[in-house]
């Protein structure tokens, strides 16, 4: 219930204002009971005020992760500017017209949406691809995206719209798919599906306009979670068994407000409510520990994962931040590539699903990373 006013607290404000004012016209009453009201608007205006500039504060949290990452070496040659110093260029432009007045627009200039490529035999396995209408002379990198949902419910083309729809304007193939959804088809179908979509990427994104060989990987709550499985457990053949040969790596993973450690070893989760709603719905009624520990992204970690990017609000209320926190810091002590974490204060559960300023320069942050994580190759 907090998402909308903790992204768009202007817009609450701005219809509070306009509500209160023309209940005022029709208020004649000079009274105390006036005076109060007008109070009490005073206050509350003051605090979506100060609730606005507190998203502000998205901007220093992803300028600090993003000072993690080395300067990068173009393989034209000669160096750039750090991934933060870029950032930190574009920041100042990330929020426009556009995005105040429509944040639920999603369509961009220059950008075409191919729907409903099937990529496997069941009526689920659709994809979508956003790809720039003029395509780059040289294949483009390519970004895969996973929707959330619990693993029970979502759909391609309802999330990452403003981050699938930027990527492909700065010349990336965008490809947003579908899978099959619990509690009918549970852990680890969808992953399978996903790493599905993968294989279909690798042999097939070229006739598009991709580059099968740098792809990235991104998700959101459980998509977050998918996403960082298929980071971690690239190759692994109980995961893709009837696409064994495939090739199933990618380069580089962004991970938002996602889910790692199912078992709940530190007790980042209160009481047993992540524990019921899994074994309710997502995880097969029967399984043990071991299985849930493998299904985990904590306890997959290893020295040879992409670099990885994890972003993750300090307000979320479905998936504690503290699990986030875990999460990096195990990756970061066993990971040979980099790993960057961004908490961004005050942000909810599912911030980035429309225009905000946080979603925005979270944007702006994830460019520079897979920009990064490209050219570093």
């Amino acid at each position: 219930m907090s998402l909308l006013p903790a992204e768009l607290p202007w817009a609450f404000a701005l219809i509070q204002l306009i509500g209160s004012t023309l209940l005022l016209l029709f208020f004649s009453q000079q009274s105390w009971v006036l005076v109060l009201a007008g109070i009490a608007q005073f206050i509350s205006l003051w605090l979506w005020h100060r609730s606005h500039k507190r998203t502000f504060a998205a901007e220093k949290s992803l300028f600090n992760a993003l000072q993690d990452l080395p300067t990068v070496v173009r393989t034209a040659g000669g160096l750039i500017a750090s991934p933060a110093e870029q950032f930190q260029q574009h920041a100042k432009d990330a929020i426009t017209s556009r995005e105040w007045l429509r944040p639920f627009s999603y369509s961009r200039q220059g950008v075409e949406r191919l729907a409903n490529i099937r990529y496997g035999e069941h009526p689920r396995l659709q994809l979508d691809i956003y790809r720039p209408t003029i395509l780059p002379a040289q294949p483009a990198p390519v970004l895969l995206h996973i929707h959330g949902g619990g693993w029970i419910m979502g759909n391609k083309h309802q999330q990452a719209q403003p981050l699938l729809r930027h990527m492909a304007v700065r010349g990336w193939i965008c490809v947003d798919i579908n899978y099959r959804l619990a509690p009918r088809y549970r852990y680890p179908e969808c992953l399978l599906d996903a790493k599905r979509a993968l294989a279909w990427i690798k042999r097939e994104i070229a006739g598009y306009g991709g580059n099968p060989a740098f792809v990235a990987v991104t998700g959101g709550s459980a998509g977050g979670h998918l996403a960082a499985m298929m980071a971690l457990t690239a190759n692994a053949p109980v995961l893709q068994p009837d696409f064994v040969e495939a090739d199933t790596r990618v380069q580089a993973a962004v991970l938002m407000y996602g889910a790692y450690d199912f078992t709940n070893s530190n007790s980042n989760w209160a009481g047993a409510s992540l524990e019921r709603y899994l074994r309710r719905f997502v995880m097969s009624p029967d399984s043990q520990t071991p299985y849930w520990r493998d299904a985990s992204p904590k306890f997959n970690l290893s020295a040879a994962i992409p670099p990885i990017f994890a972003i993750h609000g300090s307000n979320d209320a479905l998936i504690f931040v503290e699990d986030a926190r875990d999460f990096v810091t195990s990756a970061k002590t066993i990971s040979s590539a980099p790993v960057i974490y961004a908490e961004l204060d005050g942000a909810q559960h599912g911030f980035d699903l429309f225009h905000s300023v946080r979603t925005e320069l979270s944007i702006r942050a994830v460019e520079q990373f897979l920009e990064f994580s490209l050219h570093s190759k």
